[in-house]
């Protein structure tokens, strides 16, 4: 939601996935370009036009769908930069190895803004 809001307050065009469709639904009254999908879901990924993004932000909450997009993405999308949020520095440590260009932990960005 946030990265939704700071996208849209400085008119970048984006879209954004999700699995759960109250968010969906709250998104969507909130004015964003959110749709139903697994963003690890190859299938998703291999439609969504993703030769034409300039960056793809990954926050999904569990380390091991995150790993299997970002992972996806550095496969059949080298050049697309990946940033990706992490739970921790190992959750970080591993999607940085999956082809992630940045992996921000929750903790280290909590602790920062402390």
């Amino acid at each position: 939601h946030t990265i939704a809001v700071l996208l849209q307050a400085r008119g970048v065009p984006f879209i954004a996935f999700d699995s759960d469709p109250g968010r969906i639904a709250q998104a969507r009254a909130d004015g964003h370009p959110v749709a139903y999908g697994d963003f690890a879901d190859p299938e998703l990924l291999a439609s969504i036009r993703l030769d034409q993004a300039a960056l793809v932000v990954v926050t999904l909450n569990q380390t091991e769908t995150a790993l299997a997009a970002v992972a996806y993405l550095a496969r059949h999308y080298p050049g697309l930069p990946v940033v990706a949020r992490a739970r921790d520095l190992e959750s970080s440590a591993r999607l940085l190895e999956a082809g992630a260009s940045h992996a921000h932990p929750d903790a280290i960005e909590a602790s920062l803004h402390l």
